[in-house]
């Protein structure tokens, strides 16, 4: 594993690539039990034709889902910066169909899909089942609990919660820039450690999550 590890190292930094785990639930998109949608949220969909824009039932999963506002354009721009993972605590089935809704070409994760079942901590997501190296590993997941052991890698974002009752659908339809904003960070993040300028250490010696935080800082010092 650690000889594997040096190699996707050497590789990532010649492709000037570092690697992305993602999240699905309440991060990339919400899924919701169908038995728990009630006629208020079903007749709001069916009559304001905006949210019925990337909206899916599953019969299989008894469940219905609603793909976060940007994205396809997200995981597009991100995967030119990062090799992408999905990391959930769902299922596997789950889990592959997810990966197929927003991803249906399968260009973006391949193999990259990790559930529930491959954890090794009950409740816990960990970076020993992803096979590269922790320190070109950034992580978007809105729960901070289930990486305990990985805090500096993470980047936490609010949760994207569609059918939740504090706010109206279509009130979080269009308030939602989550994606983008994350984006920004990580690509602030991949351009400072590939910046030879930036520092002292060799590329292939940086650490992602030391430049995570002075992006983190930079971005903030100019709010």
């Amino acid at each position: 594993m650690t000889q594997f590890r040096q190699i996707d190292l050497k590789n990532k930094i010649k492709e000037k690539k570092l690697h992305l785990i993602l999240d699905l639930d309440h991060t990339l998109l919400h899924s919701f039990n169908m038995e728990n949608f009630g006629k208020d949220k079903m007749s709001e969909i069916f009559t304001t034709k905006d949210l019925q824009k990337n909206l899916f039932f599953f019969n299989e999963f008894n469940m219905v889902t609603k793909l976060r506002p940007f994205v396809f354009d997200f995981l597009k721009e991100a995967n030119n910066l990062f090799q992408l993972w999905i990391y959930t605590m769902g299922t596997r089935d789950y889990a592959k169909r997810m990966a197929k809704l927003i991803d249906p070409d399968e260009t973006l994760f391949g193999c990259r899909i990790i559930s529930q079942e491959d954890c090794t901590i009950r409740g816990q997501k960990g970076l020993d089942v992803v096979y590269a190296d922790e320190k070109t590993i950034l992580i978007v997941d809105d729960t901070v609990s289930v990486w305990s052991n990985h805090l500096r890698n993470l980047i936490n974002v609010n949760r994207f919660n569609f059918f939740g009752t504090s706010k109206y659908m279509k009130e979080r339809e269009f308030e939602d820039y989550e994606l983008s904003n994350v984006f920004y960070l990580l690509k602030k993040t991949h351009t400072m450690f590939f910046d030879p300028k930036i520092g002292t250490t060799e590329i292939i010696d940086r650490d992602v999550r030391d430049y995570l935080k002075l992006a983190v800082n930079e971005i903030f010092s100019n709010m």
